[in-house]
């Protein structure tokens, strides 16, 4: 019996074995049949991108954005500079026009008693800080809306949804624009009247407010229908200039890593106006220890 099964080790090939093992298939061999794939963060640093860029995925999102802020001013090409700074100014300027013009019908009815009055006779003649009021609020509205809800993502490393921006753009555009000036600026009409004759009635509860709010906003919303479109369009087309420019920036950036080096270090040497009115702060011995740097801007120091 031994010497059957002394027989049978030495008629077994390992190596055929082993051969014969490579072309059964296996489970999991094939690329689409791969059991655990990379995560987000294994693709991003499996050597396929610049040292710059690997270390630029340490830092926070904030400190991304002041970096990529300034590289920004710094871009040598001027196309993709101004597609991305243009586009919020223009839209920016776009609200306070929007704003303009539906605060100064408000002040025409509420004030003047003729709604028909034009802008130019209403800024001359009517009282200005309805309408002051109203474009310097719509335009804060529109750059912290903006600020909160599109700038993270055009900063950001990761590629933007394209619908997502120009919805969220045009919500910030139409609100700041069109929005709010018709529901603030009944209320300061009405303030003004109060002061200036007791014979206008003053609202004693919320449903009085909302009332007056409801009633001022009537005359402007013949107006409200040319401004929106207005605001939707100028937007439309700011979202998708910005989202251009912001292709062609981080693909120059992935292409040329030596450029990217070169503005990312650049900008550490430049000093923004907030910056230097917070060094300016912490010369004087009053109030410099309440004066503290973010620590996004240490980050910012601190990368290489």
């Amino acid at each position: 019996m031994s010497s059957e099964i002394k027989g049978a080790e030495k008629k077994v090939d390992i190596v055929e074995l082993w051969r014969a093992s490579e072309s059964l298939p296996v489970q999991g061999r094939n690329k689409e049949d791969v059991a655990l794939t990379r995560s987000s963060i294994t693709e991003r640093f499996q050597g396929e991108r610049s040292d710059v860029w690997k270390n630029f995925g340490f830092i926070t999102p904030k400190a991304q954005g002041i970096i990529i802020r300034k590289v920004i001013n710094d871009w040598p090409y001027w196309k993709e500079r101004y597609a991305m700074t243009l586009p919020f100014h223009f839209t920016a300027a776009s609200t306070c026009i929007s704003s303009v013009l539906i605060a100064t019908r408000i002040n025409s009815d509420m004030i003047g008693f003729n709604p028909k009055m034009g802008l130019i006779e209403s800024c001359r003649t009517l009282p200005k800080s309805p309408w002051i009021t109203s474009c310097y609020v719509s335009g804060i509205t529109y750059v912290l809306l903006y600020t909160a809800l599109v700038q993270p993502q055009i900063e950001s490393e990761l590629h933007p949804c394209a619908s997502c921006v120009l919805g969220q753009n045009i919500a910030a555009a139409m609100i700041g624009g069109a929005l709010l000036p018709a529901v603030c600026t009944p209320y300061m009409c009405g303030f003004l009247m109060m002061q200036e004759t007791k014979k206008f009635p003053e609202p004693r509860n919320l449903l009085e407010m909302v009332t007056m709010c409801w009633e001022g906003s009537k005359i402007a919303r013949t107006r409200m229908a040319l401004v929106l479109p207005l605001q939707v369009a100028v937007a439309a087309a700011s979202t998708y200039t910005l989202l251009w420019g912001r292709d062609r920036f981080y693909k120059t950036m992935d292409a040329d890593p030596d450029l990217a080096r070169e503005l990312i270090h650049k900008s550490m040497n430049t000093v923004t106006f907030g910056e230097r009115i917070r060094n300016y702060l912490k010369k004087i011995p009053a109030i410099s220890g309440e004066i503290h740097t973010p620590p996004e801007k240490e980050d910012v120091k601190n990368f290489r």
